[in-house]
């Protein structure tokens, strides 16, 4: 083999090592480090951890990412010219505004799109480096997943509880909200859905992520694992008995732990999606979700940058739903992302369909892809950051498996 190539080939394993360490520390990492925290075993010397790790892996492989992206837009691959373009696009809008800040508002919104962005980045390089056929990686995730069980099952039997909360171990601040251990549980659960090798280990982890996710009280990750999981099976079953008999068990299983512990599941958060309209944050969802048509009804094309903090002083305010992409963004920001998303799902899909449960790359990139869009379209804004996990991991898996199989 030549030098350049030795030379290559080792840049690469750097990557994926550096790749691969990220995803532990931004998922379970992060679950860990403000558990601990919690639990005043650390000090908060990290603050929310999440933005000091993207930072760290966007220094060491935002450059190879981009220019990995930005070779194969050159030689033609739309998907990665469209990446760029919405990355580009969303820098040129947060300059313009640090630029021209006049207002407390503005810069709020600045800080807020600037931190999201970096995230995307991040996992977005992440997702292009990441090895699932890592075995330290699989061990990590299946012993956290195995671990969350046990923890939460410990916690229900010794508290009662039926919600898990960890900033109330402690008078601790800054600890993250459920939403920063669903976003972990999710992922995870999603990752080992994908590479489970038997009927059991799916069907125990799709129980088990139901367990963990309403444990989090996460409604909105939860239902999408309900529904995403299924129809992977159904499009990667090919009319496979096994593959089907799988879904029929867990829906079976499923039905049983909840009709078996109704009592139970009524006093939860989730039992609110049964009635929305008596739900206190359903409604202040629907309040923001008008404010943001009325947004883009009055500037259609460019949006207002930082309207949604303008309209209740906070930089949470933001339609739940990949609407709050036009108002940041623009129609522009928001056809980019609304595209990609379907490209990424679509195209996945698509290559699930041909190549069944064998690749786990396309299972995890179509499962990943699935889910951020079901829960763009509902419940999440675009400052969510697993969008730019799913991008990435799509376009590394879809090229791969290409190149492989030559399908171009």
């Amino acid at each position: 083999m030549k030098m350049s190539n030795l030379l290559r080939v080792s840049r690469v394993k750097v990557y994926e090592a550096f790749a691969n360490i990220g995803f532990v520390l931004l998922f379970p990492g992060f679950v860990l480090y403000h558990d601990l925290v919690a639990r005043q075993v650390l000090p908060r010397i990290l603050g929310g951890f999440f933005s000091w790790v993207s930072l760290i892996l966007v220094a060491g492989l935002a450059v190879p990412s981009m220019n990995r992206l930005a070779i194969a837009a050159i030689r033609g691959d739309n998907f990665s010219r469209l990446l760029i373009a919405l990355y580009c696009y969303l820098l040129l809008v947060i300059f313009w505004h640090w630029s021209f800040i006049f207002s407390e508002v503005q810069a709020a919104t600045v800080y807020q799109a600037a931190n999201s962005l970096l995230a995307w980045i991040a996992l977005t390089s992440v997702g292009l480096w990441i090895s699932l056929y890592n075995k330290w990686i699989r061990n990590v995730i299946w012993l956290s997943f195995l671990a969350s069980t046990a923890l939460l099952l410990l916690y229900v039997l010794t508290t009662g509880s039926v919600m898990y909360f960890a900033a109330s171990f402690s008078g601790v601040e800054g600890i993250a909200s459920y939403q920063g251990y669903a976003r972990t549980a999710l992922i995870g659960l999603l990752f080992l859905v994908a590479i489970s090798k038997t009927g059991l280990q799916r069907i125990s982890v799709y129980l088990g992520g139901f367990f963990i996710l309403f444990l989090l009280g996460a409604r909105s990750e939860l239902l999408s694992f309900l529904v995403a999981v299924p129809i992977y099976f159904a499009i990667a079953s090919r009319r496979s008995p096994r593959i089907i008999m799988i879904i029929i068990i867990s829906a079976f299983a499923l039905t049983a732990v909840v009709s078996s512990n109704w009592d139970w599941f009524i006093l939860s958060r989730q039992s609110q999606v049964l009635n929305l309209h008596e739900s206190t944050s359903w409604r202040a969802r629907q309040d923001l979700l008008a404010e943001a048509w009325q947004i883009v009804l009055d500037s259609p094309v460019l949006g207002d940058f930082g309207g949604h903090v303008r309209f209740d002083e906070s930089t949470g305010a933001y339609a739940h739903n990949i609407l709050s992409g036009w108002v940041s963004y623009g129609f522009l920001g928001f056809i980019l992302i609304l595209s990609i998303s379907i490209w990424a799902t679509a195209g996945s899909g698509f290559l699930l369909f041909r190549e069944s449960t064998s690749d786990n790359d396309i299972s995890f990139a179509f499962l990943l892809n699935a889910t951020t869009l079901l829960l763009l379209l509902v419940s999440k804004s675009i400052f969510w950051v697993v969008p730019g996990l799913a991008w990435g991991f799509y376009f590394a898996a879809s090229t791969k498996l290409m190149r492989k199989r030559r399908y171009l």
